[in-house]
C-alpha cells in the first residue's frame, strides 16, 4: 500500500474526528429560549468529545512516515470512526436533517466485509477519498501560474566572427515573461490560456488549447500547442537544463503552431504515442524581410506562432513515440531509460510561383539570445542567427527524428539526432541534419525528474535543502541544489543543392560572383549564411528552491560559414558567449 493512502486515511480519520465532536455539541448544548440567556460557550465546550487522534501521527503522514506494522491500529480507529459516525446519523435524522450530508457520505463508505486485510482497508480508504472528493471539487475551476526568465550576456568574437556576424553587443533583458490560466471546466475537459509579455506580438500567443480526456484513444487536444516532434520540444521552457534548447531544434523543430492532436498513454504510463495534424501555411506578414513578391512568410521553425494564426493551404503531420525501458517506481524515474522517434512530414502552403507562395528557411541561434526579439535576430538589434539557409521556393518537407535518455541516480544524458530532407521547387531534395548531446550531474545528489505525460526529462529540481538565510549576522542555514552540465551541439545547413532560381529576396545568390554572406547586420533572408555550426556549452545551475533557480552558461560557437565575402575572410570563426539567467515560477 502507497504511503499517499495512509496518510489520506489519517487525514480523514482526524477531520471525521472533529466532525464527531462538533455533533455533539450541538446535541449537549442547550437550546435557548425566549426568556433564558444564551448558552455559555465555556460550558459547552468541555462536552464536545472527538474521538482520540494523536497528532504526531498526522504530522508524520505529512512527512511521509511510512510504517507498515500500524495497519492493525489504522484499522481500529477507522472502525471506530465509522461505527460512532454511524450512530450519531441515527441520533440526528429528527433534529438536524441539513447535517445528513457528511455524515451520509461516510457511512457510504462503510464495508460489510470484516477483518483487517489490506485489501478491505484499500477499499474503504477508496471509498472515503472518493466521498471527501465530490464534497471537495468544484467545477470549473481555474489556477494562474507564470514565470520570467531575466537573461545577461557578453561576447567575445574573433575577426572572422565580426566579419560574418557583425559586432553582437552585451546585454541584459527579460528573455520570456509569462502568464497562464489552467484549469479544468469539467472532469474530463481541460484547457490553457498562456501569454508571453516579452516576445512581440498582441501579446505573443503560447499554450492556448482545450483537450478532452478519458477517451477510447487517449486525450484529444484542440488550439495552439507544442507538437510533437522532439524530446527538447516537449521538455517544459519553465524547466530547460541550459539557457535554451538545442541548435538543432531551433532549425528543424514546428514547435508552437496551431491544430488538433491525439495523444495516448499506456496503463502503466511507460509508453505515450502521440499525432497531431496542425497548419503549416503563412503566420505573419513581413514584406521587408520577404522582399517585393513574396510579402507573407510562415514564421521559422523552432519559433513559436506568436498570433495563433495562420492562412493558405499548408497542413503538417506530427508523430512521436516513446517507451521506457526502465523506470524505478519506488523513487519516482531515479532510475530509468527513456527512447523515442518521430516523423514530421509537412506540405508548405500554396503554390511558390505565386505572390506569397510556399517558402522555406531554416535558422539558429547560437543557443542564447539578448535584444529586441521584433528586430528579426539582426545583429543591430540583438543577437544574429548564426546559420541561416535564406528562404527559397520549396513544396514540402519531412523531419525523421530519435531520442534517447537515461537517469542513473544524480547523473542524466539525454541525446537527439534530427534530419530535414526539403523538397525543392523544380530541383532534387535538399538535406539538412543536426544533433546534440547533453549531460549532468548534481553536485548535493539530488535527480533530474522526468514528466511521463510529455515523456521527456523534467529538470525541475526540488532541493534536499533549501537556500535561505538566518537573518542579520546569521549566516546562512541551507545552500539549495548544484548542478553541472554539458553539451554539444551539431548543426549541418549547407545550402549547395539550392537552386539560384528558387532563392527568394536575397541580395546576390549563395555561391554566385557579388554575394555578401551576413555582414554588419547579421545573416538574414537577405544575406543568408548557410554553413555547419558546431557548439560547447558549460553549464553551472542553483536551484534556490522549486520555483528559483540561477544559471550560467559558458557557449563556445564555432562557425563554418560556406561562403565568404572575399579570399581574403576565414571560413571558419570563434564567438564566445558569458551567460546568466534569474528565473522565478509559480
Amino acid at each position: 500500500m502507497r504511503c499517499q493512502g495512509w496518510r489520506t486515511l489519517r487525514l480523514m480519520i482526524l477531520a471525521a474526528t472533529l466532525s464527531v465532536g462538533q455533533v455533539q455539541a450541538q446535541q449537549t448544548a442547550p437550546a435557548p429560549n425566549a426568556g433564558s440567556a444564551a448558552p455559555n460557550p465555556a460550558a459547552v465546550a468541555p462536552q464536545i468529545q472527538p474521538a482520540s487522534v494523536n497528532l504526531a501521527d498526522v504530522r508524520g503522514a505529512a512527512a511521509y512516515d511510512y510504517d507498515p506494522d500500524s495497519l492493525q491500529a489504522i484499522v481500529a480507529r477507522l472502525e471506530a470512526a465509522e461505527a460512532e459516525l454511524a450512530e450519531l446519523r441515527a441520533q440526528q435524522t429528527q433534529a438536524k436533517p441539513k447535517s445528513q450530508n457528511w455524515l451520509a457520505s461516510m457511512q457510504s463508505s462503510q464495508q460489510s466485509a470484516s477483518g483487517t486485510s489490506e485489501q478491505n482497508v484499500e477499499g474503504r480508504i477508496a471509498n472515503l477519498e472518493r466521498e471527501a472528493r465530490e464534497n471537495r471539487e468544484r467545477l470549473p475551476f481555474v489556477r494562474l501560474s507564470g514565470f520570467f526568465q531575466e537573461d545577461t550576456g557578453w561576447f567575445n568574437q574573433d575577426s572572422a566572427s565580426h566579419t560574418q556576424l557583425g559586432n553582437i553587443q552585451n546585454g541584459t533583458g527579460f528573455r520570456r515573461a509569462r502568464l497562464q490560466a489552467i484549469g479544468k471546466v469539467s472532469e474530463f475537459t481541460n484547457y490553457s490560456i498562456e501569454m508571453d509579455f516579452a516576445w512581440p506580438g498582441r501579446p505573443s500567443f503560447m499554450d492556448v488549447w482545450g483537450e478532452q480526456t478519458n477517451l477510447p484513444l487517449g486525450t484529444v487536444r484542440i488550439g495552439q500547442y507544442r507538437q510533437p516532434v522532439t524530446m527538447d520540444g516537449w521538455t517544459s521552457i519553465r524547466h530547460l537544463e541550459f539557457l535554451e534548447q538545442s541548435a538543432p531544434f531551433y532549425a528543424f523543430d514546428p514547435y508552437r503552431r496551431v491544430g488538433v492532436m491525439d495523444y495516448w498513454h499506456s496503463e502503466n504510463q511507460r509508453t505515450m504515442v502521440a499525432a497531431s495534424v496542425y497548419a503549416s501555411g503563412w503566420t505573419f506578414w513581413n514584406s521587408v524581410n520577404n522582399g517585393t513578391t513574396n510579402a507573407t512568410q510562415t514564421s521559422n521553425l523552432g519559433v513559436d506562432n506568436r498570433f495563433g494564426t495562420t492562412l493558405g493551404n499548408g497542413a503538417a503531420l506530427a508523430l512521436r513515440a516513446t517507451h521506457l525501458l526502465w523506470y524505478d517506481e519506488p523513487t519516482e524515474g531515479r532510475y530509468l531509460m527513456h527512447v523515442g522517434g518521430g516523423y514530421n512530414p509537412a506540405q508548405i502552403g500554396n503554390n511558390p510561383s505565386q505572390v506569397g507562395g510556399g517558402t522555406f528557411r531554416a535558422a539558429t541561434i547560437p543557443e542564447f539570445f539578448v535584444g529586441d526579439q521584433q528586430g528579426n535576430f539582426s545583429t543591430l538589434a540583438g543577437t544574429p542567427q548564426f546559420l541561416d539557409t535564406g528562404r527559397f521556393k520549396a513544396r514540402d518537407s519531412q523531419l525523421f527524428h530519435t531520442e534517447w535518455a537515461m537517469n542513473y541516480g544524480s547523473f542524466h544524458v539525454q541525446t537527439e539526432w534530427l534530419g530535414m530532407v526539403v523538397g525543392q521547387d523544380g530541383g532534387p531534395p535538399v538535406l539538412y541534419d543536426g544533433a546534440y548531446a547533453q549531460c549532468g550531474y548534481f553536485l548535493t545528489g539530488e535527480s533530474a525528474g522526468y514528466n511521463k505525460q510529455m515523456a521527456a526529462l523534467d529538470y525541475n529540481c526540488q532541493p534536499f535543502s533549501e537556500f535561505f538565510g538566518l537573518g542579520s549576522r546569521k549566516g546562512i542555514c541551507g545552500w539549495g541544489a548544484w548542478e553541472v552540465a554539458a553539451r554539444w551541439s551539431y548543426l549541418d545547413l549547407q545550402s549547395g543543392r539550392i537552386k539560384a532560381s528558387n532563392y527568394v529576396g536575397t541580395t546576390g545568390i549563395p555561391g554566385q560572383p557579388g554575394f555578401v554572406p551576413g555582414g554588419a547586420a547579421g545573416p538574414s533572408t537577405t544575406n543568408p549564411n548557410p554553413g555547419v555550426l558546431n557548439e560547447a556549452t558549460l553549464a553551472l545551475n542553483w536551484y534556490w528552491n522549486q520555483f528559483t533557480r540561477v544559471q550560467f552558461n559558458i557557449i563556445f560557437a564555432d562557425l563554418c560559414s560556406q561562403y565568404v565575402a572575399s579570399p581574403t575572410v576565414s571560413h571558419y570563426s570563434l564567438t564566445e558567449i558569458y551567460t546568466m539567467r534569474y528565473q522565478i515560477e509559480f
